[in-house]
């Protein structure tokens, strides 16, 4: 009975550990309350599984795939991420599992002389060593593994990535299995036990070539994204020097204007005079500021996107808060430019268009609403928002644009659909800068 206890308790504690792994590096929130209760949750579907392979075998092999396929369902369910990083995550947390588990079983029973099925087993004092000694092994390579956390991969890497793991699952399942329920000669085991030693390395190499190339793609997103960044202040700066231009040439030529209608006047030409006016408002109209937060940059983007808007006959409605301290202008901007882009880009296809822009800021938080009128519904057909431009190399880094920059100041980014209305909805909480 204490056996059981004792085995039961180890099998939660395992339990907790991966679960917390998973979540961690699938970014969930444990602070909330629904974070708490999904980590709850998914260490009771877990401790379930565990239970049930438990009672029906000693050591689950390939049976072990029912892991996996545990966590990436849960996953799924209620964790954020890309499909492809939550597989990658579920079959990262087994691997672990599975070698952690080899290397603490070989280890002794290389040391102490016995066969692993003894080990697997017998109840005794080695057993319970080698479970206690997995589980602090467990828990350090998890936390070392979470300072390297992996998102940045293309698909191709993804894949390429996934099948080493998956192989590599496999191949460790079967050689184990093998030495558990075979009568291979203790000195023969040795051999076999290196082998999966050496596949335990492979994987180590395969993960740190991983975060290479995260690591290498991050670097070229960073690269982008200031390139992004510098054309932004190019153009915006252009913008602003020729609105200034503007301004100076319209009060150079106020005296002549003002001299000319007053004359259309005089000679009675009511209709020439009205259309020389019509044509000073509509120059003037270019000129007209939509927003004003209090920072020449910020108002700049804004007020340059927005009257590309209105160029394209598009409707603008704008609301904003003047107080934009604690997010970097660089961030902001091109956050907004994002937002706008694909704001414009979706409300020009639409007859009767309209963009609505909403900034509210506080102490905590700066809110930033966009919504636009689209023709027909954009995330039931595709639901991730992924380019359907034809040169995805150059494409589809607004979204990822505006996710990275939301949870560079621990925020959310929300997209959603309402009565032929597109919402991009982000909040950004401040920092010190």
């Amino acid at each position: 009975m204490w056996w059981t206890v004792f085995e039961t308790i180890v099998s939660l504690f395992e339990s907790c550990v991966v679960i917390h792994f998973i979540c961690a590096f699938l970014k969930h929130d444990f602070k909330t309350v629904r974070g708490k209760i999904v980590y709850i949750i998914g260490v009771i579907i877990d401790f379930a599984a565990v239970i049930i392979l438990n009672s029906i075998t000693v050591y689950e092999g390939l049976l072990g795939i029912i892991y996996i396929l545990v966590y990436l369902i849960f996953s799924s369910i209620f964790l954020k991420g890309e499909f492809l990083q939550k597989i990658f995550t579920s079959f990262l947390a087994n691997i672990i599992l599975v070698c952690t588990g080899l290397i603490v079983s070989g280890i002794i029973s290389t040391v102490y002389r016995d066969n692993l099925s003894e080990i697997y087993d017998y109840k005794s004092f080695l057993r319970m060593v080698s479970m206690l000694i997995n589980q602090l092994l467990l828990i350090c390579v998890y936390n070392l593994v979470l300072k390297y956390k992996v998102s940045m991969l293309k698909k191709k890497e993804w894949h390429l990535i996934l099948s080493v793991l998956g192989i590599s699952f496999v191949s460790l399942a079967l050689i184990h299995f093998t030495i558990i329920n075979s009568s291979i000669e203790t000195e023969y085991t040795k051999f076999i036990v290196i082998a999966e030693f050496g596949i335990i390395i492979l994987n180590i190499v395969c993960f740190y070539m991983t975060y290479a190339l995260n690591r290498s793609n991050s670097e070229a997103e960073n690269l982008r994204v200031q390139k992004q960044q510098e054309e932004y202040r190019t153009q915006y700066s252009e913008n602003i020097r020729s609105q200034y231009e503007e301004i100076r040439r319209i009060r150079h030529d106020m005296k002549q204007n003002l001299a000319v209608i007053s004359a259309l006047y005089k000679e009675g030409k009511y209709k020439e005079a009205g259309e020389y006016i019509d044509k000073i408002s509509y120059n003037l109209a270019k000129l007209e500021m939509f927003i004003d937060v209090g920072n020449d940059f910020i108002n700049a983007i804004l007020n340059s996107k927005l009257s590309i808007a209105k160029e394209h006959g598009i409707e603008v409605l704008c609301v904003s808060s003047s107080n934009m301290r604690g997010v970097e202008d660089t961030d902001l901007c091109n956050l907004l430019g994002n937002m706008l882009d694909n704001a414009i880009e979706a409300a020009g296809k639409c007859n009767n268009s309209l963009i609505e822009v909403s900034i509210n800021s506080d102490d905590d938080k700066i809110h930033v609403m966009i919504s636009n009128s689209i023709k027909e519904s954009v995330l039931k057909n595709n639901c991730d928002l992924v380019s359907t431009k034809d040169d995805d190399n150059t494409h589809g880094y607004g979204i990822k644009t505006i996710k990275s920059i939301a949870e560079k100041y621990s925020g959310i980014a929300n997209f959603y659909e309402d009565k032929n209305m597109f919402y991009c909805q982000v909040i950004m909480y401040k920092q010190m800068l």
